[in-house]
């Protein structure tokens, strides 16, 4: 425990008691000086001068006379060292201690404790001037800059002190480097810290020749102890007693001064906690107006920005002004040369009237050409009405024929249970079996009647969830896919659920800081960015739909699964972020809706056999129903762990997730369509250009690409614009050499990477097929996917490649269009052996059509 600086002073009547005896004293002061300058080093001496004479030790009247001054002076720095020393531990105002370790000599210890006291009131001063030191930025500061001079007593030093103190006020509080002052103040420091450890060391040699000295007197005073006389022993205690009464006073003096001492360090106290005070109220009026300070600038850059587009404006109207200073100047001109243009105007007159004599002759044919479109246009809508009338005759007669036909199939049924029946009666009558009496054939054909009435209520399941006819009325994948397919809905209702509880809580569902107006809002912008979302992408992958529908169906699902997991995010992510993250969902979500319900009819339209697109839809939605219904029942079981555990949301979201793209992927692969798209013409062509054969449906299907697109290193564009390959006509004259007597026109860009097909009026599908083709000869050429048996029984493919390797278009169309004309008819029957459809496809056939004989672009 540290004692107080003061305290230790009750201990000098111990010490003096226990020091020798010594002679009487001549003269004893003890004084407290200061003297301070600007930025001089304080110092504080204690001088205790102490001037004897004694007697010589051969009893004669001569007295030696033994003086010994001592002066013992500690420094006080302005703090307590520089950093570098108090980052070690060491100190500017170290004593005893440190030259102990040095191996000096050590300072009495009755001399010591004054010198402590003043050294630690110091030290209390250099604290509150450390404080400031931090704020200033430097490693010293002047402490002693408003120091009178003088000052020796201790409350004038202490008011220097304060003095200095408030003074540090005047530096920069918010400068991050020294003020000029303070760079000046540290050189000051380094030279009094160097003075100080002079003195030190000055102290040092001093004190070690005072101790031999008292030593020497100690001795020379025993001597003289044993000669001198009772006489002197008396005066020595006498002595010895005013050195005890001068001790006592001394002793009220310190105590007195240590209360003063005290009141000064709470003083000091007081004035460091109001320092502290003041400049954390300096800070925060620095904050506060650094704070004002961008405000002002963020306001001065939004004037400039005013400013500059009002400069930009005022430059825009001064350029009109101008303008139209030049307008009135040519029609100032003008006027002055009007009697000039008179006869100019007479005859623009004569012109314009001859003009609109013609402009009235023109509307007239005009009004004539529209009346008859009119008149055709009437009777194309009763054409349309009557050939709307025809096919719903056409259907009702194909649904009374289906109803013949399964009382036809029905009556067969029954024709076959009574021959059995009759065959059975006739075993019976022939071995001699006899039944009862109420045993006739009328009966029998009645039990027969109740048991085809029991029939149907077997197959009640298979009426209700599958098409009528199953399975002759549906395609062969049918089972297999709407299996797939209903586990994917049983998963996407799960994590729909997960969604829409994320959804809710978002939104604010049990929440009571949460308004019905924020939560009406959010939902709004959701739906309206899901509604716009889906006219923009109807309006660009319109016609894709149909052409991929696998593809398309595909990544309707994987959508759907982003779109879920977007929800389940919104809920974890600050508020800010929640609508973007909805509406970004809502966007997902739908896409997903057209494309999953458009490429769904496209596969429905596919599994329909004998036109019952409509009831294979209703029979899917059945089934997804009763598939949506299941999933409700496990979400009222799984629902209340989710809420408990949050952790489960995303592991379950992960398994059925993964869950529902497996089955999605295996669903669409499942699917074997034999109409021709891109893709599956593309692995037809390849293969036929392999080894002159045909893959059957199922094998296309399987390579067909579901993911991605087909790659090609030429794009094919069937039925494009005009434009796009000629904009000036005159340059057709190659492309009708190469393609006589052709309904399309095939167009190889090579540098591009194109392929422009250009169909004209009057092309049909196999016209277009052909096209199609042709432009897959090409890319197989150019990709050297020909294989070598072939081309070396084919002079044409020869050419082909040879003109593909050597980049020349002309050559390459040529070759092209004359290997189509010799292969496309058998490559026609090769498709139809293996069940392809010929009679339509979906190549994704555009609306130009081009009138070869006319020169006229067609929309």
């Amino acid at each position: 425990m540290e004692t107080s600086p003061l305290s230790v002073l009750h201990e000098v009547p111990e010490h003096l008691e226990k020091a020798d005896p010594i002679p009487a004293v001549s003269e004893q002061a003890v004084e407290l000086e200061s003297s301070t300058s600007k930025g001089n080093l304080k110092t504080n001496e204690l001088k205790f001068k102490n001037d004897q004479e004694e007697p010589e030790a051969n009893n004669s009247s001569e007295n030696s006379e033994f003086t010994d001054s001592w002066e013992l002076t500690e420094s006080v720095s302005p703090s307590e060292g520089s950093r570098q020393q108090r980052s070690s531990g060491s100190s500017l105002f170290s004593n005893s201690s440190e030259t102990s370790q040095t191996g000096s000599p050590e300072m009495p210890k009755k001399y010591d404790k004054p010198v402590h006291v003043v050294s630690k009131c110091e030290e209390i001063f250099c604290l509150i001037c450390e404080n400031n030191l931090k704020i200033c930025g430097s490693s010293y500061t002047n402490i002693f800059k408003g120091q009178k001079r003088g000052s020796t007593t201790l409350p004038e030093r202490i008011s220097s002190f304060i003095g200095a103190a408030e003074d540090l006020k005047l530096c920069d509080v918010g400068s991050s480097y020294m003020c000029a002052q303070c760079q000046r103040n540290l050189q000051k420091a380094e030279l009094l810290e160097k003075q100080v450890n002079q003195i030190r060391d000055t102290f040092t040699n001093s004190f070690s020749n005072l101790s031999r000295n008292s030593r020497m007197k100690k001795r020379r005073i025993t001597l003289n102890n044993q000669q001198q006389s009772s006489v002197e022993v008396k005066q020595l205690q006498i002595r010895i007693k005013e050195l005890e009464q001068e001790r006592h006073a001394l002793r009220l003096r310190l105590e007195s001064l240590e209360a003063e001492y005290e009141n000064t360090v709470k003083e000091l106290q007081d004035d460091v906690n109001q320092l502290r005070q003041d400049l954390q109220g300096q800070q925060q009026q620095l904050t506060a107006g650094d704070k004002d300070k961008v405000n002002i600038i963020r306001e001065l850059t939004q004037q400039n920005e005013r400013l500059s587009d009002q400069v930009q404006h005022a430059a825009e109207m001064e350029g009109q002004l101008v303008s139209e200073v030049e307008g009135l100047r040519s029609q100032v001109s003008l006027r002055m040369s009007m009697p000039d243009q008179l006869d100019q105007l007479d005859a623009l007159h004569a012109k314009i009237n001859e003009l609109t004599e013609k402009k009235c002759e023109i509307e007239r044919k005009i009004h004539v050409l529209t009346e008859e479109r009119d008149s055709y246009a009437c009777s194309l809508e009763e054409s349309q009405e009557r050939i709307l009338m025809l096919e719903k005759q056409k259907l009702e007669q194909e649904l009374h024929i289906r109803n013949q036909g399964r009382e036809i199939y029905e009556l067969q049924e029954v024709n076959h249970q009574l021959q059995a029946q009759i065959e059975n009666l006739s075993q019976r009558t022939s071995y001699g079996n006899t039944g009862p009496p109420s045993q006739t054939l009328f009966n029998e054909l009645s039990g027969l009647s109740v048991d085809s009435d029991k029939e149907p209520a077997v197959l009640s399941v298979q009426n209700v969830f599958l098409p009528q006819g199953y399975p002759e009325s549906v395609s062969e994948d049918y089972l297999s896919y709407q299996i797939w397919d209903s586990i994917q809905a049983f998963a996407s209702s799960i994590t729909g659920t997960l969604a829409t509880q994320s959804v809710l809580k978002g939104i604010g569902v049990g929440n009571e800081q949460a308004t019905v107006l924020g939560a009406t809002l959010t939902w709004l912008l959701k739906d309206c960015t899901g509604m716009m979302g889906q006219i923009i992408f109807a309006w660009v992958q319109g016609t894709n739909l149909d052409c991929n529908a696998k593809r398309y169906r595909l990544l309707a699902d994987i959508l759907n699964d982003v779109a879920i997991f977007l929800d389940i995010l919104a809920s974890l992510i600050p508020a800010q972020l929640f609508i973007f993250m909805v509406c970004l969902s809502s966007l997902c979500r739908s896409i997903v809706g057209i494309a999953g319900a458009s490429t769904r009819a496209a596969l429905s339209q596919h599994q329909a056999r004998r036109n019952n697109m409509a009831d294979v839809s209703v029979k899917d939605s059945s089934q997804e129903t009763l598939v949506n219904v299941t999933a409700l029942l496990f979400n009222l079981i799984l629902t209340p762990f989710v809420s408990k555990y949050k952790e489960l949301v995303f592991y379950l979201f992960t398994f059925f997730t993964m869950l529902h793209l497996y089955s999605n992927y295996s669903a669409i692969k499942s699917v074997t369509m034999e109409t021709i798209n891109q893709s599956r013409l593309c692995i037809l062509v390849q293969e036929y250009l392999r080894s002159s054969t045909i893959l059957n449906v199922k094998d296309v299907n399987m390579q067909e690409p579901v993911i991605f697109a087909t790659y090609r290193k030429m794009s094919i564009h069937l039925g494009c614009s005009i434009n796009r390959i000629y904009p000036d006509e005159s340059n057709l004259a190659n492309l009708k050499e190469i393609y006589k007597d052709s309904k399309y026109l095939v167009f190889t860009d090579l540098v591009d990477g194109h392929i422009y097909i250009l169909l004209c009026n009057g092309s049909t599908v196999e016209d277009q097929l052909e096209g199609c083709f042709q432009a897959e000869v090409i890319n197989a050429a150019i990709d050297n996917l020909i294989s070598p048996q072939i081309l070396e029984h084919n002079k044409t493919l020869q050419k082909l490649t040879e003109s593909a390797r050597d980049r020349n278009p002309q050559e390459v169309m040529k070759y092209s269009f004359e290997y189509t004309k010799k292969n496309f008819e058998n490559f026609k029957k090769l498709l139809q052996s293996k069940n392809w459809i010929t009679d339509h496809h979906l190549l994704g056939a555009d609306e130009w059509r081009v009138d070869l004989m006319m020169n006229k672009k067609k929309d």
